[in-house]
């Protein structure tokens, strides 16, 4: 079974993909040698003529004495060309126009399709029929500003441009800098009068030299960072800190592109997108790396900490960096910790003074075992509920109640439907700020340091906004009529002592470290 996403990571390697056809069969082996020893790792062959069919095979056969080589057919209109092809080894299929009919067939077959797209609209059918690549053709007419304007609605989706694309560092330069993941280009490499002459060695040095300036382009490296968070959130601000330093140190050789409000997808699906190295680095919540690490999950104990004081002693000490390499084995490395806050509850009907005001409400939780654990212990009914859509599940009385801190109490307007605060503190549950371990691996010891010593800065950035955002949001939800009470907490910490004793049960491993944390002075 074919993987696409190592599809998306060979056409990224690739960087370029020539289009190659001669009615000779020779001259389409000499320009296939010429493209590998040029370095090329990915090429399509078009279907162009009465003896492409024929030729093929030879290709094929060729290529496959070329270790690395990825072989596609291009110029495919219609399913039964692609099984024709397919069944003569194309690894993928290239079309020069959007045909569902043909992305349909090669779902089914479960081969690469990248379909020749003019349009928003013909990006969007393709995404939809399952395509990760698109070529935007002719790109001479679209140019390089059509890029953006895509990613702006369809952040996720590749794209390689064909058809105008010229083996310059000036032309070169515009498209990697738009956002493609690689290009395309036949004649402006496999010049006719090179090919006329024999002067394959020229072809071959032409391809290596327009090899060598994508190099050097990708050597400003781009990274996508995507999170599910609003803009007016202080994490947002320290995310975009951390883009500027880094950019800074680096001397503009690495960006950080930040994607907020879920453009990217939600918390999980940003989660798998790292660990195929799809996507650079997240910010999540902690709670959400609970599946990946047990040790992380420990972070959302209620009540594990005395004060602010042993809150910074286990996040900005060995402890903190113990948790923030746990996930290195899922291909997650936390760089720092974002102050999130002390989370609390909030309830549409009355005050919660004590965790028997809990029972019977249908509590909204964080897709979180622990969370759940918590709220149950507690007397509550914990209902788990997308963040996106808590703000309508309150409205609709499909919960009651939730709990988060100040700052996302505001700006998620949820006071207007909860005008009951109770300033409990029952978890401190940081944000982590995480880099694909397949993109950390490929930045150089220097620009890993950087990169660290950029996430550093901003942590200390974001807790100095977070507390002012505390501070703002406390006082706007007050003017707005929401009623706020501190009840003693000790009596939420007796009535959730059986979620300790769950953890040490079920997790015997986790008790060294909860005790570890506990103990910290």
């Amino acid at each position: 079974m074919r993987n696409p996403s190592l599809f998306i990571q060979r056409m990224h390697a690739g960087g370029m993909m020539p289009i190659f056809f001669h009615p000779d069969e020779q001259v389409c082996l000499d320009l296939l040698y010429s493209a590998y020893e040029g370095g090329v790792r990915v090429i399509e062959m078009v279907n162009r003529g009465k003896e492409a069919k024929s030729i093929f095979p030879k290709i094929k056969e060729a290529a496959d004495r070329m270790p690395g080589l990825y072989l596609g057919a291009g110029t495919i209109y219609h399913p039964h060309e692609a099984e024709e092809f397919i069944d003569m080894g194309a690894e993928f299929i290239v079309a020069p126009v959007m045909n569902p009919k043909l992305g349909e067939y090669c779902a089914r077959v479960e081969v690469p399709w990248i379909p020749g797209c003019g349009t928003v609209s013909e990006v969007f059918f393709a995404q939809e029929l399952g395509s990760e690549l698109v070529k935007i053709y002719p790109a001479n007419i679209l140019t390089p500003e059509f890029v953006p304007a895509v990613h702006a609605v369809m952040p996720k989706i590749e794209i390689i441009p064909t058809g105008g694309v010229e083996p310059t560092a000036e032309s070169l330069t515009r498209w990697f800098d738009a956002g493609v993941l690689c290009v395309g280009m036949g004649s402006q490499l496999f010049r006719k009068d090179l090919i006329q002459k024999g002067d394959f060695l020229s072809i071959q040095q032409s391809v290596k030299q327009a090899m060598n300036i994508i190099d050097s382009i990708r050597a400003k490296k781009i990274i996508k960072m995507g999170h599910a968070q609003v803009t007016a959130l202080p994490v947002y601000n320290a995310m975009v800190y951390l883009a500027e330093r880094l950019e800074e140190k680096s001397n503009g050789r690495i960006k950080v592109k930040v994607y907020p409000n879920q453009q990217l997808g939600t918390e999980r699906e940003l989660l798998e997108l790292l660990q195929i190295g799809s996507l650079g680095m997240t910010k999540v919540s902690a709670a959400s790396l609970e599946a990946f690490s047990p040790e992380i999950s420990v972070l959302g104990l209620p009540y594990l900490f005395r004060d602010d004081e042993h809150i910074d002693k286990v996040f900005n000490g060995e402890i903190g960096d113990q948790l923030l390499l746990s996930s290195e084995k899922f291909w997650l490395r936390g760089l720092c910790f974002y102050d999130a806050g002390k989370r609390s509850f909030y309830s549409k009907t009355k005050p919660i003074e004590t965790p028997e005001d809990l029972k019977g409400l249908k509590i909204r939780v964080q897709e979180s075992k622990m969370a759940i654990n918590m709220v149950r212990g507690m007397g509550g009914s914990p209902t788990p509920v997308a963040y996106g859509e808590l703000y309508t599940a309150l409205q609709q009385g499909i919960v009651d109640a939730a709990e988060n801190n100040p700052p996302s109490f505001y700006n998620s307007r949820h006071y207007e439907v909860c005008k009951y605060y109770t300033i409990d503190e029952h978890t401190v549950i940081p944000d982590v700020v995480l880099i694909s371990t397949k993109v950390w691996e490929l930045l150089s010891p220097e620009e890993q340091q950087w990169m660290q010593e950029a996430a550093d800065e901003s942590a200390v950035y974001q807790a100095k906004l977070w507390k002012e955002s505390v501070d703002e949001s406390m006082r706007e939800v007050e003017k707005a009529g929401v009623i706020i009470s501190y009840p003693p907490k000790d009596p939420f910490a007796a009535s959730v002592k059986s979620v300790y004793e769950l953890v040490k049960a079920e997790n015997p491993a986790l008790i060294p470290l909860i005790d570890k944390i506990q103990n910290t002075r």
